[in-house]
């Protein structure tokens, strides 16, 4: 959980796509219409052209498996043929994201929004984009305007809250990644940030139960390990604090 890393989506394939057949395949004219096209081709017939909804699956295979460089080809050949899909514009932004280049993924962000300006989560996405590359007046008003539509986001308040710890804000984060884990109890990074946040004002109990609740859900973070370590080290239990610190760098440097 190294960084401040927010979280953000691949939206899903499930609400865009039914079963019905898609209308910009079905309206394409079939070669064998065509008389003399089907007599040239009657020995060597033509590849049939993928669908536009297998295209799309496709690129989220890819995606969904860590291939970003070939992700962002296939999401570009869908957007070749549609440049109206919202997923998939959604889904090459967090492509971008992956691969290190906000920019390109804040282009995409925004292109998806002129498509759908009330998507929660992809308001959610740009904000916590914008704030990861410290623009955080303009994430924060993303973030406010998706809860606008959408109170009970566990997601935006999470997000919304590591604005507020990047800021320096820790008791505003605080109140953010409160509602966050209200919402969603089981979110480990929530409950990390709050922890951090926590330690940050002096609040050592707050941050112990925060961070201990984090470690016990993502069992593999070895800074929720090394902070649970220092705060053990000011209530003056040093064979605890140890331990922890050991932990820690067993995390950080696994043996093969």
């Amino acid at each position: 959980m190294a960084g401040t890393r927010s979280r953000k989506k691949v939206i899903s394939e499930a609400s865009l796509f039914d079963e019905a057949p898609e209308p910009e395949v079905a309206a394409e004219p079939e070669t064998a219409a065509e008389p003399e096209v089907a007599a040239e081709t009657e020995a060597t017939p033509s590849i049939p052209r993928p669908g536009l909804q297998e295209q799309y699956r496709e690129a989220r295979r890819l995606s969904d498996a860590g291939d970003y460089k070939e992700a962002v080809e296939a999401y570009l050949a869908v957007l070749r043929r549609d440049p109206t899909h919202f997923k998939a514009r959604n889904n090459l932004g967090f492509v971008y994201d992956s691969l290190g280049q906000p920019e390109r993924a804040l282009e995409e962000y925004r292109a998806a929004l002129e498509l759908q300006p009330e998507d929660i989560r992809l308001l959610s996405n740009v904000g916590a984009l914008l704030g990861e590359i410290g623009r955080y007046a303009e994430a924060e008003d993303e973030l406010r305007k998706a809860l606008r539509l959408e109170p009970d986001d566990a997601d935006v308040h999470q997000n919304l809250g590591l604005v507020f710890y990047r800021k320096g804000l820790y008791p505003a984060a605080m109140n953010s990644l409160r509602r966050a884990i209200e919402l969603a109890p089981d979110n480990a990074m929530a409950l990390f940030y709050l922890g951090e946040s926590a330690n940050r004002i002096g609040q050592v109990d707050t941050a112990i139960e925060a961070l201990e609740r984090s470690t016990e859900l993502q069992p593999d973070s070895p800074r929720a390990f090394r902070t649970l370590g220092v705060l053990y080290d000011r209530l003056q239990q040093p064979e605890r604090a140890a331990e922890l610190y050991r932990k820690a760098r067993e995390l950080s440097n696994p043996i093969e």
